[in-house]
């Protein structure tokens, strides 16, 4: 059976998980024979395009005229405009835990971005930590796990692989102007390293570099581009305190490059600390600092590492394959019945609650500061009133004023 797919993107930009969208929805189309649709739902100004790499592209009100299959929502904003298509299933393709990604001073987004996951919905995420996640939180819910996959014909093992003589050679990845990539952090480190190291950082907008000490500075690269800089070093570092799943470590490992990282969330998929990468603490910069210092004095432990990151590439899926199994996730879930929404309700329920709770705790909160900022507007007030009447006091006296009239007097030229 031809499956009707809606996918549900927020905008066609180019981030890595719009890109990851792109390639499941062009394999679907053109290896799978469905029928597959960009439903674009907060589109930028202008008409949208009528496809997308091949894959025909429509807004919400265009595709709420049309029947579909299976609908996908692929970010969590996206996702509230799952029930406006008209789909007996409908999915959510978790890239990751979205709610985390805002601080406790953006209490509505995640309340929003956690909202996703109480939708009486199957789920087809990219790392094993999501599918426990919601195996306790979702337990009448299916969850498929496909991670994305790497192009092998493009990050493969650099036949130069020899480590030229000289200082350690890292390289950061990630955008600096995200609280969580640890991007600061990263280049802390290795300044604060003893062993001779050179830092090169890879960012979308170099720009943002500014401050870093970086040696070089390189902005957004092709695969292959991208390729050929982890091979042209010894090391990646990367120090985010969370991530879905985190595709650089792996493309530089199918490269041979090892990695010093923190145990961010989806690493665990891939990871082995002493194996094929150094596993750091959180906020541990003497202990990022050792393990850097201790790669770069240890060849042995380098080769070791490399080895190891290599046999992990090695078994690790193809993009290709990651595809097929994306496909075969989606028709499982198609022939399955969809989960019971009473769980789900419930939960939306409770979810409603907290907000309004929120909504009332943050008027109280604005009110209290207006209140106090309302005060000290009446304090100020009446200090200026004090001092204008101390000012008056003074230049009723006569003294002011004999002072105030020589002093006109002096001004006055000399008639002569």
């Amino acid at each position: 059976m031809a499956l009707r797919i809606a996918f549900l993107v927020a905008d066609l930009s180019h981030s890595g998980g719009m890109a990851t969208v792109r390639r499941y929805a062009r394999h679907l189309r053109e290896q799978e024979g469905m029928d597959v649709r960009f439903v674009v739902t907060a589109p930028k100004p202008g008409a949208l395009p009528t496809a997308d790499h091949d894959v025909p592209v429509s807004s919400v009100a265009e595709a709420a005229a049309q029947t579909f299959d299976v609908a996908i929502a692929t970010w969590w904003t996206t996702a509230y405009a799952l029930y406006e298509l008209e789909a007996p299933r409908r999915l959510v393709f978790l890239q990751s835990l979205e709610s985390r990604f805002y601080r406790v001073d953006e209490a509505a987004d995640r309340l929003g971005a956690l909202a996703v996951l109480d939708l009486p919905v199957d789920y087809i995420a990219v790392g094993t930590h999501m599918r426990r996640l919601l195996e306790r939180l979702r337990p009448e819910a299916r969850c498929h796990v496909v991670p994305g996959g790497i192009d092998k014909a493009v990050f493969r093992p650099r036949e130069d692989a020899a480590r030229p003589a000289g200082p350690l050679r890292v390289l950061v990845e990630g955008q600096s102007t995200l609280w969580f990539k640890g991007v600061a952090e990263a280049c802390a480190a290795v300044r604060g390293m003893r062993e001779p190291a050179t830092l090169t950082l890879v960012m979308a907008d170099p720009s943002e570099a500014a401050g870093f000490e970086a040696d070089r500075v390189v902005g957004s690269l092709s695969p292959p581009q991208m390729a050929d800089l982890y091979g042209e070093h010894d090391v990646l570092l990367k120090l985010s305190r969370l991530e879905g799943l985190s595709l650089p470590p792996l493309e530089a490992m199918h490269v041979g490059v090892p990695c010093v990282l923190t145990p961010f969330t989806g690493s665990d998929d891939y990871a082995r600390h002493g194996e094929n990468a150094l596993i750091v603490g959180f906020d541990d910069h003497a202990g990022t600092v050792a393990a850097l210092d201790l790669v770069a004095r240890d060849a042995a432990l380098r080769r070791r590492l490399a080895e190891g990151a290599l046999g992990t590439a090695a078994s690790w899926p193809d993009a290709h394959a990651s595809c097929r199994a994306f496909a075969d996730a989606l028709r499982r879930l198609w022939d399955d019945p969809p989960p019971a929404p009473d769980a789900a309700l419930r939960r939306l329920a409770r979810g409603r609650r907290m907000a309004v709770e929120l909504s009332r705790w943050r008027a109280a909160e604005l009110t209290s500061a207006l209140e106090s900022c309302e005060l000290a507007l009446a304090e100020q007030s009446e200090l200026a009133e004090d001092r204008l009447a101390h000012l008056h006091e003074l230049t009723s006296r006569p003294s002011y004023r004999a002072a105030y009239h020589a002093k006109r007097l002096m001004r006055r030229p000399d008639p002569r």
